[in-house]
């Protein structure tokens, strides 16, 4: 046989027996592969390209995919040629080809690696298997091999888990773990004499691993601020272990219900004439107000030092969890969060190292909101009919509750919070409704 070919199929049919019948995935394939040459097999989906690198390796799921017909020949580094069709499946002259001399970059890159070993193991596993070292010299050589990509420190990412380095990974975890702890102070009248109202302090605290339930989503990654909920390190859940993406600290929280004391059937004015009784009786005040202290949030370094999967957090040096506070920049006219000296704080930390200020370690800007309602019932003389009329105002103070700034400090908006904010505007709504 030509020596510049090493692999050479002739005519190979790969067939699948399912209850529907015999599925042709591949019927009639020939195809030859020379020596320093790339090949390049397109097709359609399900045209069986994947099957074909299947039946190559004898990965063939048993007992419903079976090669039937055709020949797939092999030249190996040695120089002999070798009938892989002709091998089983589990036995030793594939095995001691599979992942040595050929291999295989499957096409479902969330089902590669097995997310509880390290990424060194399982590199080291393969080294050991096809050759004879020790575990240190496998385990060097798996060094190395991670320094020949790029990866950055390598004797410590070797220990690495996969999902510190995938793009994304299907999530079903029962590992998480969270504490809250409050005091609430709460005051309430019950209506009556026109008056009733309710009022509550709440001085909390929330401390969780990852604040949403992540079971079937995909691991959030990169510089979100969900992604700090991502395990750093699955043996070390602690790593993520700070407060909630909702903890704020202290709450207070009202509403009321005021019926104002003028009118015939109130305290004051009781006599007054009809068309000011229509105009100013009987009107009726409600509302709610709610004010917080700020969500804490994340700050990253805008470099994977410690994985691949969500950015590192910080360092902040000298640094406390009140630093920031809004402000209006003169330059720029915008909305600011960090200053010029609390952003110099901030550095990114070392190759392997995850930053000391950690997950949610800064807290955000506060939240302010007061929603108010007037109505008026006017009665228009048969029994149980009247007229309501009703104005609602949202965020009567029109009073901008604002987001978090950019979080990242290679980021030349690192600090700003620009026009980012949580509430909405002001907005009236007035009506007018017939009850009968």
């Amino acid at each position: 046989m030509d020596p510049e070919i090493i692999l050479d199929i002739n005519n190979l049919k790969t067939y699948f027996r399912t209850e529907q019948g015999i599925i042709r995935a591949v019927d009639g394939v020939s195809l030859r592969v020379r020596k320093g040459r790339t090949l390049g097999v397109v097709g359609e989906s399900g045209c069986g390209k994947s099957v074909t690198a299947l039946s190559i390796m004898q990965l063939l799921p048993r007992p419903k995919g079976r090669i039937v017909g055709g020949c797939i020949m092999y030249q190996k580094r040695d120089g002999t040629w070798v009938h892989i069709t002709a091998f089983d499946p589990n036995g030793d002259e594939i095995r001691s080809i599979r992942g040595n001399e050929i291999a295989m970059i499957f096409q479902e890159p969330m089902t590669s690696l097995n997310p509880v070993f390290s990424i060194g193991e399982q590199i080291m596993e393969a080294i050991q298997l096809h050759q004879k070292v020790s575990k240190l010299e496998a385990k060097e050589r798996a060094i190395s091999m991670l320094a020949k990509v790029g990866i950055p420190a390598p004797d410590r990412l070797v220990n690495a888990y996969p999902h510190q380095f995938s793009g994304g990974m299907r999530v079903i975890d029962s590992n998480d773990f969270s504490t809250y702890h409050a005091l609430e102070i709460q005051i309430e009248r019950r209506f009556s004499g026109g008056l009733g109202y309710q009022a509550s302090y709440t001085w909390a605290k929330s401390l969780d691993t990852r604040s949403y339930d992540p079971a079937f989503t995909v691991v959030s990654t990169g510089t979100a601020q969900s992604a700090s909920s991502t395990p750093f390190d699955i043996y070390n859940r602690r790593l993520n272990y700070a407060r909630s993406d909702f903890d704020r600290a202290h709450v207070v929280q009202s509403n009321w219900i005021w019926e104002l004391p003028f009118g015939r059937t109130r305290k004051w004015a009781t006599r007054m004439p009809a068309p000011l009784e229509a105009v100013l009786g009987g009107w009726q005040v409600t509302g709610y107000l709610r004010l917080t202290s700020g969500r804490p949030f994340t700050v990253y370094s805008g470099s994977y030092t410690f994985g691949s999967l969500q950015q590192s957090p910080a360092n902040c040096r000298g640094c406390d969890r009140s630093l920031g506070r809004l402000y209006d920049d003169a330059a720029s006219g915008l909305k600011w969060y960090l200053n010029e000296s609390a952003r110099a704080k901030f550095s990114i930390p070392e190759p392997g190292e995850m930053g000391n200020t950690g997950r949610n370690f800064l807290e955000g800007p506060g939240f302010f909101n007061m929603d108010l309602a007037v109505l008026k019932r006017i009665g228009l003389g048969p029994e149980n009919w009247y007229l309501e009329l009703r104005g609602d105002f949202t965020n009567l103070t029109n009073s901008p509750s604002f987001g978090f700034p950019t979080a990242v400090i290679t980021s030349t908006i690192f600090g700003r919070v620009r026009d980012s904010v949580v509430s909405g505007w002001r907005k009236i709504q007035l009506g007018a409704k017939i009850y009968f």
